[in-house]
C-alpha cells in the first residue's frame, strides 16, 4: 500500500494527514508520498517534521508521478533496513532550521529540491525568449505605427507597413490586396515576393483570405496553415509556405488584407494576433486619412482653375447662346418652347411661316400644338409630349397644315427640359419639311418596286419552259412585289383582232370581263388604251385615270377597284405583236419616266422569253414527235416507256406494247405517190386514237408503223377485245384518200410487261418478234409468250360459249337456305347463278362471273336472275309452300346503270310483295356513294330489303353504313372458318353482330360448316346463318322439298 496526498486539503492537510498516519503503529510502514509545489521553505520543514517519505513537486507529469511511485517502492525495503536518522541544520528563508529526519528522506527531499531548481532555470530561460520575442514584436509593430504617421499616400502607407512589418521576427515577405468594388481586389503594395508570385498574373484572382475577407468571416488575424497562393504558384516559393492574414479595418467596413508570409506554422501568438488586429485598424486609418488628404490636396488645386474655368465657360456659353440664336433665326425648320402650362415662349421665324403667322407676331395667342391638323395635334398631345415628359425626348412623324393647300409632312422632335430637382422646366420641339424626302422615298420604294419585280420575272424566265407559267408568273411578281393593284396579261389574235386574256392577279372583281379587248377602232365597250397599244405597237400610259379621257368609258368601275393608273405594253417579237401586258397602280403619277425605262425593259423580256420559249417548244416538238401524224414518235415512245416501266414496277402493274404493221403499204406510195401515203398514214393515225381511251398511248415509231401502249392488259380477254376492236376499225371501212377508196390490212405482235420484258428495249424488241412472227404465220396478232396465246384463246373461247349460253338459256339458279339460329328454321334463300354447259357439266362461278363482268353480258344475265328467281317464288307460292325471301346478288356494272332502279321495278312488277333481297359488296357501296344511296333509297322504298355481302372485308366508313337503307349484313365466311381458333377473327365477328345490333341490322354468318360455329354463332347473338352445315347451294327441285320440309337437321360438312 502507499498513501499520495497534496498538502492542500479542504479539512486536514497533507502534513496533518502524514503525521498521522506516522504516527500510528499499524500504519507507520505504510509510505507517504506529498505532492507540493515546494515554492515555501517552510514546506520543506514541515515535510521533514511530519515523516513524509518522498515529495513529488507541482506540476508533474504523469510520466514523472510513475516514476517517482517506482523509484519509492524498490526502495521501500533498502530504507526499512537503513534507516538512519541524521541531524543538520539548515538555512531557508533568511532562518536557520534544525532537522532531526531520516537519511533518505533528506535525500529525497534535496532531490526533489534540484529538480525543482532545474526546471525553474528552464522556465526563465523560456520567459526570457519569449520576452525577447515579444520586445522584437512590439517594436516592429511600434516601427509601423511610427510609419503610418509619416505616410502621406497610399502607396507609401502599403509601402511604409509592409517595409516594417518584415522587421517582425519570421517574416519574409508580405503583400496589400486592396479592394475594389463588391468583390473585386488591387494589389496596392508587394515586398520579397518569391520568383513564383512575381509571375505575370500570380497574384490575380481569388484565394482563401480574400474569399473570407469579402463574406465577413474574416474578422481577426488568422494564422493561415499554408497559403494557397502559394501552394498553386508554378516556381521558386524560397520555402514560404504560410502567411498570417490581417484585415485593414475601420469600423464596419474593411479596405484590403496585408498578408505576412513566413516559412513555418503559428508566426504569432494568440496575443501578437491580437496585437496586429489593433494595427490592421491602424493601417485602415492611416489609408482614409491618405485619402483624404489627397482629395483636398486635388481640392486645393482645383478651385482656383475651377473659378478660372467657370469665367471661361461663362462667356463661352454667351458666346454659343447667341450664336445658336443665329441659327435659330436663320434655320428654315421649325423650333419652337413652351412651358408646362402650354404657354409658347419662342417660335423662329421660319417656324412662324410654316403656321401661316408673320415674324414678331405675338406669341400669346399661339398655343401648342399650333397648326397641326387634328390626327398629327392627338399624336403630339397623347403620344409625343407624355412620352418626353417620361422618356426625355420623342420623335417621329407628324404633319402641319399648309394654308390653303394640303398638309406638309414633318419629322419632329420633343425634348423634355427637367431641372435639378428632376422635374419638367420647359419643352422644347423642332420639326423639319420632309416634303421632297417623301417624295424621293416614294420613288425610291417605287422604284424597288420595279427593280423586284423585273429581278423576279427574270428569274422566272430563266426557270420556267412553259408559256402559262411565265404569264402567271409574271402577274403574281408584279402584284405580290410590285406592289400593283392589278396585272394581267393577254394573248392577241391577229386574224380576229382579238385580245385574251389568260393570266391575272391583283383586284379584279371581273373588270376585264365587260372590256372588249381589240385591236380594231371605234369599237363600242373596247378599252382605247389596249387598242392604241395594238395599232401603234407602242406603249400607252394613263397617269391619272380620273381625268384621262381616254378612260372615260371604264372609269368608273376603274376607281372603285382603286386603280388610279395603269400601262399598257404591247409583246412583241420583231414586228409581230403577240400579246399585252397591262400594269395597274393604286397611286397616281406612277409611271415617270425611271419606272417606264425599267418596265419597257421587263415587257422586252417577256416578249423575248416568249419568242424563245416558241422557238424550243418547236424543238422539242421536232425532237418527240412526228412531223406528219402529231403522234410521239420513237423517242418519245421509249420515254413512255421507261416510264410505265418504273411505274408499274412500283405499284406491281401490268401493261402491253402493242405494235401495228400496215401491209402492202409500199405498193400505195409507189402507185399513188409518198403525199398520199402520207395522207393514209394521217388517216391511220387519227382512226386508231378514237378507238384508245386517255390512258392508252399511240406512237408513231417511224415508217408504216404504229405502236399502242395500254394499262389494260391485267387480262388476257380485255386486251384481245382491244386488239380486236383496233383492228376492226382499221379494216370496217376503207379510207378515201385522193378520191380513191383505200383498205388496210394491219397486223400486230403483243408484248407484256414484266413477264415478256422488264425494261423498254426488251419489252419492245419481243413486241417486235411478235409482230414478225405473226406477219409470217399469217395471224392478225400473236403475243410473244405462247401460253398467253392459248390462254387468250381459251378466254375468248369461254366467252363466246358464255355469250351464246345466255342466249340459249343455259344459265340456272341455284338456292342456299338462310337458317335461323333460334328456331333452325329456313328464313331465307340466297339465289346463286350457275352455267350447266352442256359440253363440261356445271362451270364454277369464279370462271365464268368475271366474263360476264368484263364483257357486260352482265346486264342480261342480271336481269335474267331477278326474273328467273321472282318466276321460281311464284310457283313456289302457287303450289302452297311458304316461300321466303330470296336474295339476288347485285353487280358494279349493274348498279352503275341509270337505269337499275327502272329494271328491278320491272322484276317486281309480277312479284309477291317482300319477296325480294337484293345483296351488294361492302366495297361496290363506296364507289359513288351518294348516287348509289339515292338507288337504293328508291330500291327500298319497292319493298325490296338490301343486305351488305361479305362485309368486314371493305374500308366502308361507319358514317356511311348508318346512312345506307340497309336491313342486315352478311359476315364473310373468311371470318367464320377461323373464328373457333383464332382470337382476332373471333373479335372481329362479335364486334360486326354488336355493331349491327346497334344500327337495329339483322346479321348473317356466311360459310358455317360446323356445330361448334353454329353454338358460338348462338352466344353472340347472332340472328341467321347460311352454309354446309346445312345445305350447299341447290337446285330449285330440292329446294321444293326443303320448303316442304320447313326444317333441317345437322349435315356433315361436304
Amino acid at each position: 500500500a502507499m498513501v499520495i496526498s497534496d498538502i492542500v486539503m479542504p479539512e486536514l492537510d497533507g502534513y496533518g494527514l502524514c503525521k498521522a498516519i506516522k504516527a500510528d503503529q499499524k500504519l507507520k510502514d505504510i509510505p507517504v508520498m506529498l505532492v507540493t509545489t515546494l515554492a515555501d521553505p517552510n514546506d520543506v520543514i514541515r515535510g521533514l517534521a511530519c515523516g513524509a517519505d518522498n515529495f513529488l513537486r507541482k506540476p508533474y507529469e504523469e510520466r514523472y508521478l510513475l516514476s517517482r511511485i517506482d523509484y519509492l517502492l524498490m526502495n521501500l525495503e533498502l530504507r526499512k533496513n537503513q534507516k538512519m536518522q541524521m541531524g543538520m541544520e539548515i538555512r531557508l528563508g533568511g532562518q536557520t532550521h534544525f532537522i532531526n529526519s531520516d537519511r533518505q528522506q533528506i535525500l529525497d527531499l534535496l532531490i526533489s529540491t534540484y529538480e525543482q531548481a532545474v526546471e525553474i532555470n528552464s522556465e526563465l530561460r523560456q520567459r526570457e525568449q519569449e520576452l525577447a520575442h515579444s520586445n522584437e514584436v512590439l517594436n516592429a509593430l511600434y516601427r509601423i505605427a511610427e510609419g503610418l504617421n509619416q505616410a502621406g499616400s497610399e502607396r507609401e502607407v502599403a509601402e511604409a507597413v509592409l517595409e516594417r512589418a518584415l522587421e517582425l521576427p519570421g517574416i519574409q515577405a508580405g503583400w496589400i490586396s486592396l479592394r475594389e468594388g463588391e468583390s473585386g481586389f488591387r494589389l496596392a503594395a508587394a515586398r520579397k515576393l518569391p520568383p513564383a508570385l512575381e509571375a505575370p498574373g500570380a497574384m490575380e484572382g481569388d484565394c482563401i483570405c480574400r474569399r473570407r475577407l469579402v463574406s465577413g468571416e474574416l474578422d481577426s488575424v488568422t494564422n493561415i496553415l499554408e497559403c494557397e497562393r502559394l501552394e498553386e504558384a508554378a516556381g521558386n516559393t524560397r520555402g514560404l509556405r504560410y502567411h498570417a492574414s490581417v484585415p485593414l479595418w475601420l469600423g464596419d467596413r474593411t479596405l484590403g488584407v496585408m498578408n505576412l508570409v513566413g516559412p513555418q506554422k503559428g508566426l504569432f501568438n494568440d496575443d501578437e494576433l491580437r496585437v496586429l488586429y489593433s494595427v490592421g485598424n491602424q493601417v485602415a486609418v492611416a489609408l482614409e486619412r491618405a485619402y483624404l488628404r489627397e482629395h483636398l490636396e486635388r481640392l486645393v488645386q482645383q478651385r482656383p482653375a475651377a473659378l478660372e474655368a467657370e469665367i471661361i465657360e461663362r462667356k463661352r456659353i454667351e458666346k454659343e447662346q447667341a450664336r445658336l440664336t443665329a441659327i435659330l433665326e436663320a434655320t428654315p425648320d421649325f423650333v419652337a418652347t413652351c412651358d408646362r402650362d402650354d404657354h409658347v415662349l419662342y417660335v423662329n421665324p421660319a417656324g412662324l411661316r410654316m403656321i401661316g403667322c408673320e415674324p414678331g407676331q405675338e406669341l400669346s395667342a399661339l398655343g401648342v400644338g399650333a397648326g397641326h391638323p387634328d390626327w398629327a395635334l392627338k399624336l403630339v398631345r397623347d403620344t409625343g409630349i407624355p412620352h418626353a415628359i417620361e422618356r426625355g425626348t420623342w420623335s417621329g412623324e407628324s404633319a402641319f397644315q399648309r394654308p390653303g393647300a394640303g398638309e406638309i409632312p414633318l419629322s419632329q422632335v420633343i425634348i423634355a427640359h427637367k431641372g435639378e430637382n428632376g422635374s419638367v422646366e420647359y419643352l422644347s420641339t423642332i420639326a423639319r419639311d420632309i416634303t421632297l424626302q417623301k417624295e424621293h422615298e416614294g420613288r425610291i420604294t417605287r422604284l424597288n418596286r420595279v427593280y423586284a419585280v423585273l429581278s423576279g420575272i427574270n428569274m422566272t424566265i430563266v426557270r420556267t419552259r412553259d408559256r402559262q407559267e411565265l404569264f402567271d408568273e409574271a402577274c403574281r411578281i408584279a402584284v405580290e412585289q410590285g406592289k400593283f393593284r392589278f396585272a394581267w396579261i393577254g394573248t392577241f389574235d391577229a386574224g380576229t383582232q382579238q385580245v385574251t386574256p389568260v393570266a391575272r392577279a391583283g383586284v379584279d372583281e371581273g373588270y376585264i370581263d365587260d372590256i372588249l379587248l381589240t385591236a380594231l377602232e371605234d369599237v363600242p365597250d373596247s378599252c382605247a388604251l389596249v387598242t392604241r397599244a395594238l395599232r401603234e405597237r407602242t406603249v400607252v400610259v394613263c397617269n391619272d385615270i380620273d381625268t384621262d379621257p381616254q378612260m372615260a368609258r371604264w372609269r368608273e368601275p376603274a376607281s372603285r377597284r382603286g386603280y388610279r393608273s395603269v400601262v399598257v405594253f404591247p409583246l412583241q417579237v420583231a414586228d409581230e405583236v403577240l400579246g399585252v401586258l397591262l400594269l395597274y397602280a393604286s397611286e397616281k403619277g406612277f409611271f415617270d419616266t425611271d419606272e417606264m425605262r425599267l418596265l419597257t425593259e421587263l415587257a422586252g423580256d417577256i416578249s423575248f422569253a416568249l419568242d424563245h420559249l416558241e422557238k424550243e417548244e418547236r424543238l422539242n416538238y421536232l425532237a418527240y414527235y412526228d412531223v406528219l401524224t402529231g403522234l410521239p414518235n420513237r423517242t418519245l415512245l421509249r420515254d413512255r416507256l421507261e416510264q410505265r416501266t418504273d411505274a408499274a414496277h412500283h405499284d406491281r402493274k401490268v401493261f402491253a406494247l402493242i405494235l401495228l404493221d400496215l401491209e402492202r403499204f409500199r405498193i400505195i406510195n409507189e402507185t399513188l405517190g409518198q403525199h398520199a401515203g402520207d395522207e393514209l398514214l394521217r388517216q391511220v393515225s387519227r382512226r386508231l386514237q378514237d378507238g384508245l381511251d386517255e390512258t392508252d398511248i399511240l406512237a408513231r415509231p417511224g415508217g408504216n408503223l404504229f405502236a399502242i401502249v395500254t394499262r389494260r392488259a391485267d387480262d388476257g380477254v380485255a386486251l384481245a377485245q382491244l386488239l380486236e376492236q383496233t383492228l376492226f376499225h382499221l379494216h370496217e371501212r376503207p379510207f378515201e384518200v385522193e378520191g380513191n377508196e383505200l383498205r388496210v390490212v394491219a397486223k400486230a405482235g403483243v408484248a407484256v410487261y414484266p413477264g415478256d420484258g422488264e425494261d423498254a428495249d426488251i419489252l419492245h424488241r419481243n413486241a417486235e418478234a411478235a409482230l414478225d412472227k405473226a406477219k409470217r404465220s399469217g395471224d392478225r396478232y400473236l403475243f410473244y409468250a405462247p401460253e398467253f396465246n392459248a390462254q387468250v384463246a381459251e378466254k375468248l373461247t369461254l366467252e363466246n360459249k358464255l355469250r351464246r349460253a345466255v342466249e340459249r338459256g343455259e344459265l340456272v339458279l341455284h338456292y342456299q337456305p338462310k337458317i335461323e339460329l333460334k328456331k333452325r328454321r329456313i328464313s331465307g334463300l340466297e339465289a346463286l347463278m350457275r352455267w350447266n354447259d352442256p359440253d363440261t357439266g356445271l362451270v364454277p362461278p369464279y370462271k365464268f362471273i368475271p366474263i360476264l363482268e368484263e364483257t357486260g353480258l352482265i346486264l342480261e344475265a342480271g336481269r335474267w336472275a331477278l326474273d328467273q328467281a321472282i318466276a321460281e317464288s311464284a310457283r313456289w307460292k302457287d303450289s302452297g309452300r311458304r316461300v321466303p325471301r330470296i336474295a339476288v346478288n347485285v353487280s358494279p356494272i349493274q348498279l352503275r346503270q341509270k337505269d337499275f332502279v327502272a329494271t328491278v321495278e320491272r322484276a317486281l312488277s309480277s312479284a309477291a310483295e317482300g319477296i325480294l333481297e337484293l345483296e351488294i359488296t361492302e366495297s361496290l357501296i363506296m364507289q359513288d356513294i351518294e348516287a348509289n344511296i339515292g338507288k337504293l333509297r328508291a330500291v327500298r322504298d319497292m319493298g325490296v330489303e338490301i343486305a351488305v355481302d361479305d362485309f368486314g372485308t371493305g374500308y366502308s366508313s361507319l358514317s356511311y353504313i348508318a346512312r345506307l337503307p340497309i336491313s342486315s349484313l352478311k359476315i364473310d365466311r373468311a371470318f367464320i372458318i377461323h373464328m373457333t381458333s383464332n382470337p382476332d377473327d373471333l373479335s372481329i365477328v362479335s364486334t360486326i353482330i354488336s355493331l349491327g345490333h346497334s344500327l337495329s341490322l339483322k346479321v348473317v354468318a356466311e360459310g358455317v360448316e360446323t356445330e361448334e360455329q353454329a353454338n358460338l354463332l348462338r352466344l353472340l347473338k347472332c340472328d341467321e346463318f347460311q352454309g354446309y352445315l346445312f345445305s350447299p347451294a341447290v337446285p330449285a327441285e330440292r329446294i321444293e322439298l326443303l320448303l316442304e320440309q320447313d326444317k333441317l337437321s345437322p349435315r356433315s360438312p361436304k
